[in-house]
C-alpha cells in the first residue's frame, strides 16, 4: 500500500508537464497560420515596409550609436573562460576541446554579432559545420539580416525566401543560432532597445530641423522692402526676388524712393534647442544604461559621480553577458558537446569581470588602517589595564568588533605578552604589577620577557606559532585533501603520471586560500606589532640611560 502511495506521488500528471498557456492560445497574439507575428508596438506604427530596418536609422545617431557600441563592446572586451560542467574527466575534456575550437574562430566577432539582439530584440547567425579528422567543428559563422527570418510557435526560425517572402522554409537543426533580448510572453521576436530609443531619435531630429530654421534666421536680419501705393504687382514681385537675393549676395539694386529696412528676431527665455536635443541624448543613456553620468556630468565631483555609477554600469553588462552565456550554451556549445564528446555535460562560457585595480588597492589600504588603528588602540590599552585583567578586557572588546578576525582564545592566549611588551616588563615585575601565570608555559615566556634583560627571547611568538598552528590545521587539511580526491580520480580514470600532473594544474584553481590568509594575515600583524613595541621599549630603555 505505502508502495503505491509513494508511486503516485512521483507520477506527474500531464498537465505539469506540458506548456497550457502557449502560443496557439495566446489572446495577445494575433491569429497566425503558420509563423507569429512581432509584437513591437513601434514597429506595427511606425515600420510601415522597413520592418527592423527602422532601427537602423537609429545608430545614425552619434550618441544613440555610442551608447550603444560602449554597452556592447563592454562586454566583448572582457577576457572569457571555459567553466566545465564538473570535475569528472569527460566533462574536462569536453571544456579543452570547446576552448580549443573558439579559440580557432573570430568569437569576439561572434559574440558582437549576436549582440545586435540589444537594439532589434533577436539576432541570427549561421554555422558552417566542416569535418577535421574525427572531429566535427565550426568552419566559420556567418551573421544575417533579421528581416530574413520569422519564427513558428516553437520558436523556431524560418528563412524568407522569394519562394515563400511570407511564412519562410524550415531550417535544419543545429544550424542557426537565434540569440534573443527583452522576451517577453509568447514573443520570439524580443523586444530591443531600439522600440524606446525610437522616439528620442525621432524628436532630437525633429528638433534639430527646428534650431537649423532658428539659425538661419537669427544669423541674419530679415529684410523688409516698403512700396507705395499702386505698385503694380509685377513690380511687387520683382522687389521680393531682389530682396530673396539680397539675402546670398549681401547687396541689392533698387529704384529711388523704395524703402528697405531690417528686422531682427527676438527671444527671451534661457531654454535652447541646445538644451533640447540635450535632454533626448540623456534619455537615449538613461534607457541603455539606467543613467547618464558616464556621459553628461560636468564640473567638479564629475569623476567621483562617474566612478559611483561605474558599478551600475558594470552589473548590466553582467546581465548581458550571462544572457549571452545561456544562449550559446544552448546552441554552439551545446552542439560541439554532442557531435564531438556524447555523454558529456554542457560547459559554460563565462566573460570575467576585469578587476578594478584601484577600488581593490583603496580597499586594501582601509582595511589595513583600520587593521592599524584597532591594534594600536590594543596597545594603548594595554598600556593602562593591569596584565592579570587584560586578556579578559581584550576578549570583551573583541566581542565588539574591535578585531573580528583575530580568534578570542588566541588573544587570551597573546594578550598578557602584548600588554608586557608595551610596558616596561621590569619595572612592572619590580612594583608588583605583573602577575606570573599559573601556566607553565606561559608564565616561562613571561618570565623570559620580563628578566632576560638583553638575552635573546622569542617575544611570546612560539605560544603565536602553536596557536596559529592549530587554527591553521583544518585549511591546509582541506587543501590537501582536493589534492588526494584528484589524485584518486586521476587513478580510477587510469591516466598517466603526465595526465596525473595536468589534472592538478587544473585543480590548483580551485583551490581556495581565502579561509588560510584568514588565519595567517591577523597572526603575522600580531608578530610585526609586537616587534615594533619591542624596538620602541628598547630605544627607550637606550635613551633613559644616556
Amino acid at each position: 500500500m505505502a508502495e503505491t502511495e509513494t508511486s503516485e506521488r512521483k507520477n506527474l500528471p500531464a498537465a505539469q508537464r506540458t506548456l497550457i498557456a502557449s502560443a496557439r492560445n495566446d489572446i495577445t497574439i494575433p491569429r497566425f497560420n503558420t509563423v507569429m507575428q512581432p509584437l513591437d508596438e513601434t514597429l506595427l506604427a511606425r515600420g510601415g515596409g522597413k520592418g527592423l530596418a527602422l532601427y537602423d536609422e537609429i545608430e545614425r545617431d552619434t550618441h544613440a550609436y555610442a551608447v550603444l557600441q560602449k554597452r556592447k563592446l563592454a562586454l566583448v572586451a572582457r577576457e572569457w573562460e571555459v567553466e566545465p560542467a564538473s570535475d569528472d574527466a569527460l566533462d574536462q575534456r569536453a571544456a579543452e576541446f570547446v576552448n580549443a575550437q573558439l579559440l580557432a574562430l573570430p568569437f569576439d566577432q561572434i559574440c558582437l554579432d549576436l549582440l545586435d539582439a540589444t537594439l532589434k530584440g533577436f539576432a541570427v547567425s549561421e554555422i558552417v559545420w566542416q569535418k577535421d579528422g574525427a572531429a566535427i567543428v565550426p568552419e566559420r559563422v556567418i551573421s544575417h539580416d533579421q528581416r530574413r527570418f520569422a519564427f513558428d510557435e516553437h520558436w523556431q526560425p524560418r528563412l524568407r525566401t522569394w519562394e515563400s517572402p511570407l511564412d519562410g522554409i524550415a531550417l535544419p537543426a543545429r544550424k542557426f543560432m537565434v540569440h534573443r533580448f527583452g522576451v517577453k510572453g509568447n514573443d520570439p521576436y524580443g523586444l530591443g532597445m531600439g522600440t524606446r530609443l525610437f522616439w528620442p531619435v525621432l524628436f532630437k531630429r525633429e528638433g534639430i530641423a527646428f534650431w537649423l530654421t532658428f539659425l538661419e534666421k537669427f544669423a541674419s536680419p530679415i529684410p523688409i522692402g516698403k512700396y507705395p501705393l499702386g505698385t503694380l504687382p509685377s513690380d511687387q514681385d520683382k522687389l521680393l526676388s531682389t530682396l530673396e537675393g539680397m539675402v546670398q549676395a549681401g547687396a541689392i539694386v533698387v529704384p529711388i524712393g523704395t524703402d528697405v529696412s531690417f528686422m531682427e528676431a527676438t527671444r527671451a527665455g534661457q531654454v535652447s534647442y541646445a538644451d533640447w536635443c540635450r535632454y533626448w541624448d540623456t534619455q537615449m543613456s538613461l534607457a541603455v544604461f539606467g543613467s547618464s553620468l558616464a556621459t553628461h556630468v560636468e564640473g567638479q565631483g564629475s569623476r567621483a559621480a562617474a566612478e559611483t555609477h561605474q558599478e551600475g554600469e558594470e552589473r548590466i553588462v553582467d546581465a548581458d553577458a550571462d544572457l549571452l552565456t545561456d544562449t550559446l550554451s544552448r546552441t554552439l556549445i551545446r552542439w560541439l558537446v554532442e557531435f564531438n564528446e556524447p555523454g558529456a555535460r554542457i560547459p559554460a562560457v563565462r566573460r570575467i569581470r576585469a578587476k578594478n585595480e584601484s577600488a581593490h588597492e583603496d580597499l586594501r589600504k582601509k582595511r589595513a588602517e583600520n587593521a592599524k588603528a584597532e591594534l594600536d588602540l590594543l596597545f594603548d590599552l594595554a598600556a593602562k589595564v593591569p596584565a592579570e585583567h587584560f586578556a579578559e578586557t581584550a576578549a570583551a572588546l573583541a566581542g565588539i568588533d574591535l578585531m573580528p578576525q583575530v580568534p578570542i582564545e588566541v588573544l587570551r592566549q597573546l594578550a598578557p605578552h602584548l600588554a608586557a611588551a608595551r610596558q616596561n616588563l621590569v619595572a612592572a615585575a619590580r612594583s608588583g604589577q605583573l602577575r606570573i601565570p599559573a601556566n607553565g608555559r606561559e608564565a616561562e615566556a613571561v618570565r623570559q620577557i620580563a628578566f632576560a634583560g638583553n638575552d635573546f627571547h622569542d617575544h611570546g611568538l612560539r605560544d603565536l606559532a602553536e596557536q596559529l598552528s592549530g587554527h591553521a590545521g583544518p585549511a591546509i587539511d582541506a587543501m590537501i585533501e582536493h589534492i588526494r580526491r584528484e589524485l584518486e580520480a586521476a587513478d580510477a580514470a587510469g591516466e598517466t603520471l603526465e595526465q596525473a600532473g595536468d589534472r592538478l594544474l587544473g585543480a590548483f584553481a580551485n583551490i581556495t586560500v581565502d579561509p588560510l590568509g584568514r588565519v595567517l594575515a591577523p597572526a603575522f600583524a600580531l608578530g610585526e606589532l609586537t616587534g615594533r613595541s619591542d624596538v620602541q621599549d628598547e630605544i627607550a630603555a637606550r635613551k633613559r640611560k644616556r
